[in-house]
């Protein structure tokens, strides 16, 4: 396969359903939503596979080792299987991302009060180290090189999204933000 492999590996809580819904389907690249979802194609555009199960969760059983688990295997599930792939990833600031996590666990059935939820110090659903996303950086920096990393911050995203939506769009090497409709 002749085509360049980006996989955007949707944290939860980052915005990853707006780029899936609004910016990616607009972009000149094979778009896939889920890594299963793969095929081949016949183009020569860049593939562009957007999942937020890559990232693992803090909270679902799937997960019970950790997102920081998930997430590694994940990163080396994908160097494994692709050449040259190039990692696109968003992290968020940790206090946010667990408030912003619970209203997602309770919004989708859960039960347990906040401080069963989380506890920087007893294991409780969210595991503080899954929280470190410095050691997600060491991780994707000793997995792949410097230049096929992609990471941005969602409170810059969210404050700036042209800015960047720009330097994504540079990182694929696809058009500028003005040809997204």
């Amino acid at each position: 396969m002749d085509n360049q492999i980006f996989v955007h590996v949707g944290l939860m809580k980052t915005g990853t359903t707006f780029l899936q819904n609004v910016v990616f389907p607009n972009l000149p690249v094979n778009y896939i939503r889920r890594i299963r979802s793969l095929k081949k194609v016949s183009n020569k555009q860049p593939i562009l596979i957007s999942d937020e199960g890559l990232s693992g969760s803090i909270y679902h059983p799937s997960d019970s080792d950790g997102m920081l688990n998930s997430f590694t295997n994940s990163v080396r599930t994908i160097k494994r299987c692709f050449l040259d792939p190039k990692l696109i990833i968003c992290f968020r600031e940790p206090s946010s991302f667990i408030l912003s996590s619970y209203k997602q666990y309770i919004h989708e059935g859960g039960t347990k009060c906040f401080k069963d939820f989380f506890s920087i110090h007893h294991k409780k659903i969210v595991t503080p180290r899954d929280l470190y996303f410095s050691k997600y950086i060491e991780i994707l920096n000793d997995e792949l090189p410097k230049e096929n990393i992609f990471i941005y911050n969602y409170e810059t995203f969210r404050s700036d999204k042209e800015k960047v939506l720009t330097e994504l769009l540079e990182f694929i090497g696809v058009g500028n933000i003005e040809n997204l409709d």
